[in-house]
């Protein structure tokens, strides 16, 4: 199936909380009315693959968390939990992108449903797990004036 028939499809499948868009690359962008922690909305990608189709987030979901968190990696909680929902979901984690292969394209629609809500499920979660610091961020952002490092209130504020 070609981009341009593929974005009619969803287009008309989806209905009007779906906004849909052709990328340069031949994908199919689809604004899904699910939510991020931080309240962007989720997107979920659709490309053509020889004789089926790629639905992905593109790595968008992982990129969310890393925004929101100190660590650049998952604690075993994070990756113990979001593996059990990629599992319930029906969804692969692939090197940080979540990914569902459709056969059929009369069920793109409801993989693009399934990754949207895995999504908003993943990150809600990888949110709630995120290790905690230890040291308070007061502490952290007034270091270096205890050091004697720069004037300031001690409070990590110069104005």
């Amino acid at each position: 199936m070609k981009p341009a028939s593929l974005y009619e499809s969803l287009q008309g499948t989806l209905g009007e909380s779906f906004e849909c868009s052709l990328t340069q690359l031949g994908a199919v962008q689809v604004r899904t009315p699910f939510l991020y922690p931080d309240g962007d909305l989720i997107d979920v990608f659709v490309e053509p693959r020889d004789s089926c189709f790629l639905v992905t987030d593109y790595g968008e979901t992982w990129g969310q968390i890393q925004m929101q968190s100190f660590s650049d990696d998952l604690s075993q909680d994070q990756e113990r939990t979001g593996k059990k929902i990629c599992k319930r979901r029906g969804v692969e984690l692939d090197r940080g992108h979540l990914v569902v292969m459709v056969r059929d394209s009369a069920r793109i629609g409801d993989a693009v449903l399934v990754l949207g809500q895995a999504a908003t499920e993943l990150s809600q979660a990888w949110l709630e797990l995120a290790p905690l610091r230890r040291e308070p961020v007061v502490e952290r952002s007034d270091k270096g004036r205890r050091r004697g490092e720069g004037p300031g209130s001690g409070l990590g504020l110069d104005f």
